[in-house]
């Protein structure tokens, strides 16, 4: 009956099997390019700068030179990273001695601080440097992607006790993504080492329920995500008829930033809410609170740190994207360490009202965001980095 039927529609049958056959080898060199491309990215991340550290969890190999390519942040553009005697990132490889008769200040903070996808000089960090270094003061930049308050007081209590390095004054950076990494992430082994979190600590505090994303995924984005993560080829032809029948507007990718700071974003999962727990109250409670008492908790052990070694400490905090967008002017993060900052005395710089002074509607808000900031990233570019320098350098010609 079957075999009948499918001589009685030759055509149709032929294109059937075709069909099939182009999802089958779509499938199946969707998989075989996946696997290929995770090895390359397990080799490049081989090749790279970064270097595990037993103390403080990961910094940068010393006295490297390396040309770097972001094709994301950068376009493609080439760079020349370099890192000095100590791990930093810097202008060039150069020894760093451990004490200096400059006034030596030592920024630290996360992938901001260290200015990801740009070379040293493009940095707020290396433009503040070159703008200070004229007036005895010397710079010395310690921070690297993924560090919160937990490697910030154990690199700076290693560098201080262990390497004996002087410096006058330490500047953090406070990263809204640091409440995540310290509620998720790491935690202290019995000799005080940071570590990942272990499997048992993960398990206890049901860390990978907690930070699973909540969205309502109707049929429709169900099978978006299905065909997005195991096709290629019709993923992008749906896509293309999707968008030119006028569905675009319902899309969630419509919008390129959407990944970035839409609260209800499919794209990515971990830009969705790691910055979100300051707009969103569940999030909040699952596990931002969580994060900013242990913020605070190794923020007071770097003051404390600080002061028995006579070392002025000023924080700072800024905002991703997504605070920009939905206008958290009055961010719980700012709250949070301004009122730190209030009872410990510490100086504080607060760069939200320089984004915020523009009020800007929705539409001049992404013009923003594509003048400040890498394309649908949450880092700072160029430019954005100059801004940042601009703001420090007249708070600090005000000290």
């Amino acid at each position: 009956m079957k075999s009948n039927r499918f001589n009685k529609y030759p055509a149709l049958t032929l294109l059937l099997t075709i069909f099939l056959l182009l999802i089958f080898t779509d499938i199946l060199m969707t998989k075989v390019s996946t696997k290929i491309l995770n090895k390359f990215k397990k080799y490049k991340s081989n090749q790279s700068l970064g270097v595990k550290h037993p103390v403080y969890h990961h910094t940068f190999k010393p006295n490297k030179k390396i040309k770097r390519t972001h094709s994301k942040r950068s376009f493609g553009k080439d760079y020349t990273f370099y890192s000095n005697s100590l791990g930093f990132k810097d202008s060039r490889i150069r020894d760093i001695s451990l004490e200096t008769d400059d006034y030596r200040i030592l920024f630290i903070g996360d992938s901001f601080t260290e200015g990801i996808g740009l070379s040293y000089e493009e940095t707020f960090v290396g433009i503040i440097d070159s703008t200070l270094k004229n007036k005895n003061i010397s710079i010395l930049n310690a921070g690297k992607v993924s560090y919160s308050p937990i490697i910030y007081w154990r690199k700076i209590k290693y560098l201080i006790e262990n390497i004996g390095l002087k410096f006058n004054e330490v500047i953090v950076y406070v990263d809204i993504s640091d409440a995540y990494n310290e509620a998720i992430m790491y935690s202290l082994d019995e000799e005080l080492n940071v570590q990942y979190k272990t499997k048992s600590e993960r398990r206890n505090e049901d860390s990978e329920e907690r930070i699973k994303v909540k969205i309502k995924t109707n049929l429709k984005t169900k099978l978006y995500i299905l065909l997005k993560q195991n096709t290629t080829v019709i993923f992008k032809v749906i896509k293309y008829f999707y968008r030119q029948f006028g569905f675009s507007e319902k899309h969630p990718e419509t919008n390129p930033w959407s990944s970035i700071i839409e609260k209800n974003s499919i794209s990515d999962e971990w830009n969705l809410i790691v910055d979100k727990w300051t707009l969103d109250k569940q999030i909040q409670e699952d596990w931002g609170d969580e994060g900013n008492e242990k913020n605070i908790l190794y923020m007071n052990k770097l003051l404390n740190l600080l002061n028995q070694n006579n070392i002025k400490l000023t924080l700072a905090v800024y905002p991703w994207p997504s605070q920009i967008y939905y206008d958290d002017i009055n961010s719980l993060h700012i709250r949070i360490w301004e009122d730190w900052c209030s009872k410990n005395k510490v100086k504080f710089i607060n760069y939200f009202p320089l984004f915020f002074n523009l009020k800007l509607d929705n539409e001049s808000k992404l013009d923003f965001l594509k003048k400040y900031f890498f394309p649908y990233d949450v880092h700072f570019n160029k430019y954005g980095n100059r801004f940042m320098a601009d703001e420090f350098l007249k708070f600090y010609s005000q000290k």
